[in-house]
């Protein structure tokens, strides 16, 4: 097996490498024709902050002190430290507020359930207390930084090992940002905490629980209303009704629907949740076809998922006019991530079969939607990995295709956090 790694300089590079390994190691069973470029950029637009490995909102408030806290007692020590102790340092904290919580006698189940590292944490073979390694793979300070920044609980433009190399040194200018290849929003000097958090007493880690109290869910709701007022995070946090028809709402589209009929929405949003909800359908039956390809013959579920394909056949060409493609890309052409030219040239031919729906049969459309997608599969895992090209049988088939809810779900769980945490005011 071949292995790959690279000498990380700093976030930039970081994030280049991680998406290239991600690129190669292929996309996975839910994304197994690179949709997920598009799918991401209009969740950042919809819920920015949020992500679908996060799981509760505490995080947001727990991350940012344990980092000040870290912050303060190494310069306040003048400590000297490695990047590994600090981050061993960092990684203790994260665990023992994770065991905390989940001791904490008033938890119910489902609480339980959504603390990160909950598993491991009760196993007790593992003994992760001794070696946080096995804890988790992704500490919640990693999975949350992003949302911090977004929503500006942390207020520099530094990543998170860029935070870590700034409190390594008590005094500033030790540190050689150009040897590092620090771009110059980094060089931020040590002089102060940069996290605007609550109040918190010295015993919080004593009595924390997974649950918001009013004070943290009263800040929380601030701080997204005031960064992200024209998001649907922010509109779900500004009117009370929205939050409580998203009850009532099994969807994303759906959800719109209601904000389409009774909010007022920003145009630029509006016009941009059509290009979602367009998208959405465009790419419905395309996930269909690519299930009913790799389906075994003789999988139960073989006959259902062809149907569920035929039953789409005579809405391509619908799907795809509505589809704007080229408004898509133009949308986040200005973004970091723009979307690639290999996968803009795969939605487009995609297209263009879909429009000439009438003119073809259905063997022709067939033929030539599972070359398409056998080149995408191949290009994405290489032709070793493609199910497609050596018909490699799945078990796991299923005829029930959800439409991308684009972290609606994800988002939903932040807003009730925080919801919660108000009432408890009552």
């Amino acid at each position: 097996m071949t292995k790959i790694g690279w000498v990380d300089f700093n976030e930039n590079d970081r994030r280049k490498a991680i998406e290239f390994i991600k690129t190669i190691q292929g996309q996975g069973s839910v994304d197994e024709f690179g949709y997920g470029t598009i799918r991401d950029r209009f969740s950042d637009i919809f819920f920015p902050g949020t992500s679908t490995i996060q799981t509760r909102a505490k995080y947001f408030l727990i991350v940012p002190k344990i980092l000040e806290e870290l912050e303060e007692t190494v310069t306040r020590q003048k400590q000297r430290l490695s990047r590994n102790e600090l981050i061993e340092k960092l990684h203790k904290e994260e665990f023992y507020c994770a065991y905390t919580m989940l001791n904490n006698e008033e938890i119910n189940e489902r609480d339980h359930s959504m603390i990160i590292g909950n598993k491991n944490l009760l196993d007790k073979e593992k003994n992760v207390s001794k070696d946080y390694s096995l804890w988790v793979k992704r500490n919640p300070s990693e999975i949350y930084w992003s949302g911090i920044k977004t929503f500006e609980i942390f207020n520099q433009p530094i990543s998170l090992s860029g935070f870590i190399n700034r409190i390594l040194y008590v005094h500033p200018q030790d540190y050689d940002y150009e040897k590092d290849n620090k771009k110059s929003s980094e060089l931020i000097e040590n002089n102060g905490s940069s996290f605007e958090l609550p109040e918190y007493d010295n015993n919080w880690k004593e009595t924390l629980k997974i649950s918001l109290t009013p004070e943290e869910a009263e800040f929380l709701k601030g701080k997204i209303i005031k960064t992200q007022t024209h998001s649907l995070l922010g509109y779900m946090l500004t009117h009370d009704e929205i939050y409580t028809e998203s009850f009532n709402t099994k969807d994303f589209q759906s959800f719109c629907s209601y904000l389409n009929k009774n909010i007022k929405i920003d145009d630029e949003l509006l016009s941009t949740i059509e290009l979602a909800n367009s998208f959405n359908n465009f790419l419905l039956p395309i996930r269909y076809f690519y299930n009913y390809l790799i389906t075994r013959k003789d999988d139960k579920k073989y006959e259902d998922i062809r149907n569920q394909w035929m039953k789409r056949i005579n809405t391509l060409e619908e799907v795809a006019h509505k589809c704007e493609l080229k408004a898509i890309f133009a949308k986040f052409a200005d973004i970091n991530k723009p979307i690639d030219g290999k996968t803009k040239e795969f939605f487009i031919n995609v297209q263009k079969i879909f429009l000439n729906n009438e003119k073809l049969n259905q063997p022709e459309i067939e033929k030539k939607l599972t070359d398409i997608l056998s080149e995408r599969e191949k290009f994405l895992k290489g032709e070793n990995r493609s199910k497609i090209i050596n018909k490699i049988p799945i078990d796991t088939a299923t005829d029930e295709i959800h439409l991308l809810d684009y972290r609606f779900r994800h988002a939903w769980q932040l807003v009730y956090d925080i919801y919660c945490g108000l009432n408890e005011k009552k």
